[in-house]
């Protein structure tokens, strides 16, 4: 009885974070779309919510072009004060694979788009990421912007993660390889069900990182820029169905 009653709780907590950070994003804004693979094949290891193809990345790329402003997420932060950041489109790709490089990077190249790459740094250097190589080439690109997301991609809330090592360390890593300061993280996940207000807060005193990005949707604005450390971000997908 006493465990149902706590999961009874935990759930009105959900509930209640959902309502509060769609709260926050609701209206009009700048958005922070998130991708991960961009690939054509269909591994079994790679779930469905996870892969966009190269046709629909390219449907995206096109749309955002000719409707949209695509900026980076300092623009973005930097400019919710004082223009209207209706047409703002910050493009954003996690942990991250090595079908970035080879074949979403082209594509924003040529197209000039800016773009944040969240990189969990255990990833780099296995199979199907990113090698330092890459990572230290991409940081050259004026488009690029590395950010943090952890080293192992764990579910943050849970008691035994090491948050020091898992949020601090990651960006220092990182900032060890393209030799510039590293400010923006992801949380793994990025829902209730994997982080938590003790972990925002904590991401949030370290006073490492200027922002840090879930993966609730809405909208980023002057309300939802009062929770700087739990930014909304929509699935590519979906806001290609509903917020586009």
């Amino acid at each position: 009885m006493k465990w149902i009653f706590i999961d009874y709780i935990n759930y009105l907590k959900y509930k209640l974070w959902l309502w509060k950070v769609s709260w926050n994003g609701c209206g009009k804004g700048g958005v922070i779309i998130m991708f991960h693979h961009v690939r054509d094949d269909n591994p079994a290891t790679i779930s469905e919510s996870c892969k966009t193809t190269t046709s629909e990345f390219i449907e995206f790329v096109n749309f955002v072009v000719k409707n949209r402003i695509p900026v980076s997420i300092d623009t973005l932060l930097n400019s919710v004060k004082n223009v209207n950041l209706n047409q703002m489109v910050v493009v954003s790709f996690d942990d991250v694979p090595d079908n970035f490089y080879n074949v979403a990077y082209p594509i924003l190249k040529q197209y000039n788009i800016p773009f944040t790459l969240y990189i969990a740094t255990g990833f780099m250097d296995t199979e199907g990421y990113l090698t330092t190589e890459q990572v230290k080439r991409l940081a050259t690109d004026p488009l690029c912007t590395i950010g943090a997301h952890t080293i192992s991609h764990p579910m943050l809330k849970h008691h035994k993660v090491n948050l020091k090592e898992e949020i601090c360390n990651c960006g220092k890593v990182l900032e060890g390889i393209i030799g510039k300061p590293v400010v923006h993280f992801a949380y793994p996940f990025g829902t209730p069900t994997a982080i938590n207000r003790r972990v925002i807060n904590f991401t949030k005193k370290m006073s490492i990182y200027k922002s840090a990005v879930i993966t609730i949707p809405g909208y980023v604005n002057q309300y939802s820029l009062k929770d700087i450390f739990a930014l909304p971000r929509i699935h590519s997908k979906l806001y290609m169905k509903k917020y586009k």
